[in-house]
């Protein structure tokens, strides 16, 4: 046989394993109790079938399918037939039943490209192969873990990233980015990002505790302020007969009018500040004329 013969009749034993594929799988979506045999015939049908290349027959339930039309066909062109077929197990004739119940199975039965041929090989076919888990690289214990050392001598390890260090790079500090002409081994230690963590958490810690110690005094030197000028008012009310559930002035109504007086009392000092500076003027036009009478 020759190779090109050998060819055509491997991709003839593909189509009619698609064409059987899709025969079964149209069959589950219908939900028929009987899957339709299929037969592959080269010159002529066995059961008489006229001139149609492929045809079912209904009363034995057989589809019957021309080899050499099916090497022509495309696997999409092979798919639409046979959902054709089986679809006439449902409807016999090409009516507006038929062609509702050959769109819907056509529409269930899609797959996407590349699904239909699965190759499977002995080393994974009885289970699924698992991920591959993510390998973290550990510290170097022999050469300092400072990508600009790389000395080899003894370390000590950093207790926040739990890198290995020689003794110059052991202090951790926060990275920063290094100028042009700039050179890292200036300051003494390695870069940290842990490091940097923790700086961070200890300056939120602090600044919350200021926050409340700050809230703390000022609450108590608010509450001091107005027990000490509720007293100093009740001691008043208390020394002039007054009594505020008798008709006496409230420490509301009291601060109230301290307030007025206050206002009051800053326009009387601007009032005399104008009247003072009104009479200088005068006093200075006065010498003037003064000064210009005698010439």
């Amino acid at each position: 046989m020759s190779s090109i013969k050998r060819f055509r009749n491997n991709v003839l034993k593909l189509k009619q394993a698609k064409f059987k594929d899709v025969v079964i799988r149209a069959s589950k979506r219908l939900s028929l109790s009987v899957i339709p045999a299929i037969e592959f015939w080269d010159n002529k049908c066995p059961y008489d079938g006229g001139n149609e290349w492929a045809h079912i027959h209904l009363d034995m339930y057989i589809i019957c399918v021309s080899s050499s039309k099916l090497e022509q066909m495309s696997f999409d062109k092979i798919e639409e037939t046979a959902i054709h077929e089986v679809s006439h197990m449902i409807e016999a004739s090409h009516d507006s039943k038929f062609h509702k119940v050959n769109e819907e199975t056509t529409i269930s039965s899609w797959r996407p490209p590349g699904a239909g041929i699965v190759h499977i090989t002995s080393r994974n076919s009885n289970k699924d192969e698992l991920p591959k888990k993510k390998t973290i690289s550990k510290p170097s214990k022999i050469y300092c873990n400072y990508h600009l050392c790389k000395k080899k001598t003894k370390l000590i390890r950093c207790s926040f990233c739990e890198g290995y260090y020689c003794n110059d790079h052991s202090n951790p500090k926060e990275p920063k980015m290094i100028k042009i002409g700039e050179n890292d081994d200036d300051v003494l230690g390695h870069p940290c990002f842990d490091y940097t963590n923790y700086l961070i958490k200890q300056n939120e810690i602090k600044e919350k505790k200021y926050a409340e110690a700050l809230a703390s005094i000022t609450s108590k030197n608010k509450k001091t302020e107005n027990s000490f000028q509720r007293t100093y008012y009740s001691k008043n009310n208390e020394e002039n007969g007054n009594d505020d559930e008798e008709g006496g002035l409230t420490y509301n109504e009291i601060n109230a009018i301290r307030k007025e007086l206050e206002k009051s009392e800053f326009s009387l000092i601007k009032l005399l500040k104008t009247i003072g500076i009104i009479c200088l003027i005068l006093i200075f036009v006065f010498l003037i004329i003064k000064v210009l009478f005698k010439i």
